[in-house]
Formats: C-alpha cells, sequence, structure tokens
C-alpha cells in the first residue's frame, strides 16, 4: 500500500516469484500524484520535509510501462485514488502480506482494520515508515493498542518494522 515509484512494489513481485507464488495477485494502493497537505494537517511538517526531496511522482501508466519493460506485470493490479476510498471496493478477502507504506495518519488509521481482518493466519504487515513518520506510528499504535499484537524489529534493519497475525 503507497505504490510511490514502485521500488519496493518490484522487489516484493521478485521475491514473490523467488518464494514460488506466481499465481497470487499483488496489488498496488497509491494516489499516483503529490498529497494536497496544508498547514492544519496533523502530519503536514512530516509529509512536507520528506516531499521537497521528493522530485516527479511516477503515473499509474508510468509505473506499469515499466513494471512491463523488466517483465514485473503479471499478476500486478495497481488501484488509482485515496485507500479510503478505494481499499473496501478492491481489498481481497485473504491476504498474506501487506508492505503499509501511507505514511501519513489518516489513511494508516483507515486501512489498519481492514487490513488486519482479511490478513490471513501468519500474516504479515511490515510497517514502512513506523518510527520514521509521526503519523503512521501513531496510527499504528492506536491500532494495537488494546490488541495482542506486538509490533516487532527486523533485527538486520535499522528501521524495518512488522507484525503479525496469530
Amino acid at each position: 500500500m503507497g505504490v510511490f515509484k514502485g521500488a519496493s512494489l518490484s522487489r516484493i513481485i521478485l521475491f514473490s516469484r523467488l518464494l514460488g507464488m506466481k499465481n497470487k495477485i499483488i496489488y498496488g494502493f497509491d494516489v499516483f500524484k503529490k498529497l494536497n497537505k496544508t498547514k492544519n494537517d496533523f502530519d503536514f511538517k512530516d509529509y512536507f520535509d520528506w516531499s521537497k526531496n521528493l522530485g516527479s511522482v511516477i503515473s499509474k501508466n508510468d509505473l506499469l510501462k515499466n513494471l512491463n519493460n523488466r517483465k514485473l506485470n503479471k499478476k500486478i493490479k495497481l488501484i488509482d485514488g485515496d485507500v479510503r476510498q478505494t481499499l473496501p471496493k478492491n481489498l481481497p478477502k485473504k491476504i498474506c502480506f501487506v508492505n503499509l507504506d501511507l505514511d501519513i495518519y489518516d489513511p494508516t488509521d483507515f486501512c489498519l482494520p481492514y487490513l488486519w481482518n482479511n490478513l490471513s493466519a501468519s500474516g504479515i504487515i511490515l510497517l514502512d515508515n513506523f518510527k520514521a513518520f509521526k503519523g503512521e506510528t501513531d496510527a499504528v499504535n492506536k491500532f494495537i493498542k488494546n490488541k495482542n499484537i506486538k509490533v516487532k524489529k527486523v533485527k538486520f534493519g535499522d528501521r524495518t518494522f512488522y507484525f503479525l497475525k496469530k
């Protein structure tokens, strides 16, 4: 979730092939444009600081062309739009892995219950910006607060966190 320019998505596609999961559909959700955040938004500063060095945002069509040129376009569904509208209509009933990369509070807060309810046993939610972006961190902490969910840190990564559904 949160495709940006497709680097993580490409790695997920490659790893799924290495793991023999060629028949799994991989979904990528993104707005495919810069967000219009205002100073009144909770996480404006984090997003503004990050986005000023962002460069151009890749369009959905350009990302599809890029994936096609690298032969990474099989079993991929890119969903364009705000996840608060697109996720409920497009989320599969069972998912095994999520790369949560939404950065900001509102969409992260909205998506976590949907993702958790559809996550299979032993499914993983990888938290791309946990402890890096306040909005994503606060939304995750709110979600896990009264549940038996523990955020774990990958031992070999400096900022890679995840949680697992038992």
